[in-house]
């Protein structure tokens, strides 16, 4: 036996820590990023998903990143 007796206390256990980690995320008054760099992540990450090349202007697209 492992350390996880089944896949289902495994999955428990990464939902609580993924739980808990957004709660510190959501309280913290810490931002690592601006609004605005997020704003602009937030228009590359559309465009990556709506095929809109328009606004992948400049941008060099990683194979390997996008299919994750």
């Amino acid at each position: 036996m492992g350390v996880f007796p089944n896949p289902a206390a495994l999955l428990r256990l990464a939902g609580a820590v993924l739980v808990e980690q957004h709660d510190e995320w959501e309280a913290s008054t810490r931002r690592n990023l601006s609004e605005g760099p997020m704003r602009q992540l937030g228009t590359l990450n559309d465009a990556l998903n709506n095929d809109d090349a328009s606004a992948l202007t400049g941008v060099i697209t990683v194979p390997e990143l996008t299919a994750a």
